[in-house]
């Protein structure tokens, strides 16, 4: 990223430096001075309305990004100090002072009596000394300004400067030591001022300092102030607030969008919380029970204890679609209020039926395996209503789905509800089957906890030979894959996490991930072909080396690295640079939803506009 500096005592223009996100504030320093010509201890740096320092309050050296939140194009103020002048003035103020003093005790000498006058001049200085704390009570008293009341003596009452209790500003009351409110002794019940050192009010007094707690046990705060709030006395359990909490990570090996199996989930992965599922990219919505968009279509789905009307068979069920609910007055669940229409949700899952959309009837696939798969998951509350199909805790992933069919009919709350039939066609077993409990022990499946250190670790993840001989014949990367192999991982799923979010990234760290287009460095770190073409320093990002000009050529893409990230998964997506885009994957698996049709002059002028782009941009190369 680039920063600007600008230090007005040494020229009035702006400098600009090439720096990574990683840059130390000390070496930031160390380029400012010597672009400015002075030494590093004689700089000061100053952004954001704040001094950069070059450590921590731990002892850590700090960092631009990181410790101080400089982004890029940000302004850096420069103040180079001249220590030799700051000398020059410390010697003149310290001559001027000493002239002074000699020419006040000059004086005193001349004027001085005999010890009897000042003895008797002694008296009224002590008197001087004992009146002043009183005088600077008096003026504190004058500037205190009450925001209530604003010191009206006509007000009897004031609920800022007044007692806590009777509110009467008469008398000389108590202040607490820890909220600062006032108190009469006779509201308190008490006789006479307590000696002690520290008093509080019976608000913030701690009536439990002498209970001793045993070990495993909790302290009772049902007496404490807190706990009379509103909020801590309702008594329904809201589950800790996870499913209204954020994301600590987001799957990056598949789009959002994208349709089918995750690579590395497998049949009978199971989550503790909604939130776990969704930073694994198997249902991306915490709340929601249907993910996609009215557009693209449905790619996922959760049951739950939802709808009344709702029926599990195991591998077919029949599903209630989304909508009509009154959820008035900030309700998470409610009654059926209105009918239910075949709009957003629910024609999403529409749309990846193999047939086309009747939002009236409703419709039959004449090949329901031609219909677009749906990821399903199951959670515990499913075992109210069938529980030979829920699990026991948690979210469980149990495949893929299909809709056979759908429409619209009476549910038993009396309003009209859109029905799905969905049939299971996944070439893995049902996680409920022995058989697919002997795949869960063997390839080490485990409940997937909030907290990291909780899950439990059973079987080690091994590579296989096939990726392995794949990674020694990517010698460029061979620090990366060395990296990779000493690492110790106990799913699938997390290695290739690491893999496309940690290791093989963008070392400018602007671009998104996973990388497109990688190119090793000879230095041997991996940046993307478009970074490298929008920097014209033409410097490594991590270490600053030179690199060559025809480095931003697509000649220079590492394949032996792409053909790495393809076989470790097969939905990464490898960008040429010289073509136009092509379709994804995920894009040709929805051939029931209809495109827009578009005129013959408006084709032609689209076309047209391609050429021009592919003339650009091989012009460009």
């Amino acid at each position: 990223m680039r920063i600007l500096f600008h230090c007005p005592s040494k020229s009035s223009e702006r400098y600009t430096l090439t720096v990574t996100k990683s840059e130390n504030v000390q070496t930031f320093r160390q380029s400012v001075a010597e672009k400015l010509k002075v030494k590093p201890t004689n700089v000061r740096l100053f952004a954001l309305g704040k001094m950069l320092l070059d450590r921590c309050a731990d002892g850590k050296p700090a960092k631009l990004f990181l410790t101080y939140g400089i982004k890029e194009n940000a302004l850096v103020l420069v103040q180079a100090i001249d220590k030799s002048k700051k000398v020059n003035e410390l010697s003149d103020e310290e001559t001027v002072s000493t002239s002074t003093t000699q020419e006040e005790k000059e004086p005193s000498v001349l004027n001085s009596e005999p010890s009897s006058s000042s003895s008797s001049s002694s008296t009224p200085s002590t008197t001087e000394t004992t009146e002043q704390p009183k005088k600077e009570e008096e003026e504190e008293d004058k500037q205190y300004q009450c925001k209530t009341c604003h010191n009206n003596d006509e007000l009897d009452e004031c609920s800022e400067c007044g007692c806590s209790k009777c509110l009467k500003k008469s008398g000389d009351p108590l202040i607490c030591d820890q909220c600062d409110m006032y108190w009469h002794l006779e509201c308190v019940g008490l006789t006479s001022v307590p000696e002690d050192k520290y008093w509080y009010c019976p608000v913030c007094v701690n009536t439990d300092r002498e209970v001793v707690i045993s070990s495993g046990k909790a302290v009772d705060m049902s007496s404490s102030k807190k706990a009379k709030t509103r909020g801590a006395q309702q008594t329904k359990s809201w589950g800790g607030g996870s499913s209204c909490a954020g994301r600590n990570s987001e799957c990056v090996i598949v789009p959002k969008e994208h349709v089918g199996a995750i690579p590395g989930i497998y049949c009978g992965q199971t989550w503790y919380y909604r939130m776990n599922t969704s930073e694994w990219g198997i249902h991306r919505p915490p709340v929601g029970g249907i993910a996609g968009s009215s557009t693209t279509g449905a790619v996922s789905i959760v049951l739950s204890a939802g709808y009344e009307d709702d029926t599990d068979h195991g591998d077919e069920f029949y599903y209630t679609g989304s909508g009509g609910r009154d959820l008035s007055n900030n309700k998470r669940v409610g009654g059926h209020a209105t009918d239910q229409e075949l709009t957003r949700f629910n024609l999403a899952l529409a749309k990846t039926c193999a047939v086309k959309v009747n939002d009236k009837k409703g419709a039959e696939a004449m090949d329901w395996k031609k219909s677009r798969p749906i990821r399903v998951c199951r959670t515990s509350a499913l075992a109210k209503h069938h529980p030979q199909y829920a699990p026991k805790e948690g979210v469980r992933y149990d495949g893929l789905y299909k809709i056979v069919k759908y429409w619209p009919q009476k549910g038993k709350s009396g309003f009209k509800v859109w029905r799905f039939l969905m049939r299971r066609d996944d070439p893995e077993p049902a996680p409920w089957t022995e058989e697919a409990k002997k795949w869960i022990e063997k390839r080490g499946l485990r409940m997937i906890m909030p907290d990291s250190t909780k899950t439990k670790k059973k079987v080690q993840f091994k590579l296989p030979k096939k990726t392995l001989t794949l990674m020694d014949a990517d010698k460029q990367d061979k620090r990366v894959w060395d990296d990779i192999k000493s690492q110790v991982f106990y799913s699938e799923y997390e290695f290739l996490h690491y893999v496309f979010s940690e290791a093989v990234v963008c070392s400018s760290g602007a671009c998104n991930v996973p990388i497109r287009n990688p190119i090793t460095t000879p230095c041997g770190h991996i940046c993307c072909l478009e970074c490298l073409r929008k920097d014209s320093s033409k410097t490594c990002f991590s270490c600053r080396a030179k690199l060559s000009e025809d480095v931003t050529t697509s000649q220079n893409i590492n394949h032996h690295l792409i053909h790495v990230l393809k076989a470790l998964n097969p939905s990464y997506v490898h960008k040429n640079p010289n073509t136009t885009p092509s379709p994804s994957s995920s894009s040709k698996t929805q051939k029931t939803i209809p495109a827009k049709r578009v005129s013959s002059s408006r084709q032609s002028a689209q076309k047209a506009t391609r050429r021009m782009l592919l003339n650009d941009v091989e012009n460009s190369i």
